[in-house]
């Protein structure tokens, strides 16, 4: 199963009420938004991921006392943050390229010289 549907399944099992109009809310989002992307085979914007997020959050406030419940929420949370990071680690992995790509382009110019680091700068730790 690809990302989309994990998430959705588990959605589901923490609030059994939730349609697809109703994640596409919490998604911070209109009622069409995930049938739609489901349609068109598209990814969740992190945007999107962002703001269900911050909704599980606020779900947590109100299911305090219920720990069964929490404890699921809080793995849906991590589902979210790994593939945040996960997109994260694909998009800077292509602005490491670019920035080998312009370094390159600098050193065979014989005019130019970079001195310091380029103006961006992608770490990994």
């Amino acid at each position: 199963m690809c990302f989309k549907e994990n998430l959705y399944l588990a959605m589901s099992e923490v609030f059994p009420e939730t349609s697809v109009r109703s994640f596409s809310k919490a998604m911070g989002k209109s009622d069409g938004y995930w049938s739609s992307i489901i349609a068109q085979r598209l990814n969740v914007t992190d945007e999107a991921l962002i703001q269900l997020n911050d909704y599980l959050e606020c779900q947590k406030i109100l299911f305090e006392g219920n720990t069964g419940r929490l404890r699921k929420i809080d793995g849906i949370q991590e589902m979210i943050a790994q593939e945040i990071v996960r997109r994260f680690k694909v998009k800077s992995e292509s602005l490491d390229k670019i920035s080998r790509e312009i370094a390159n382009e600098f050193k065979e110019d014989e005019w130019t010289s970079i001195e310091g680091p380029l103006p961006f700068v992608v770490y990994r730790g």
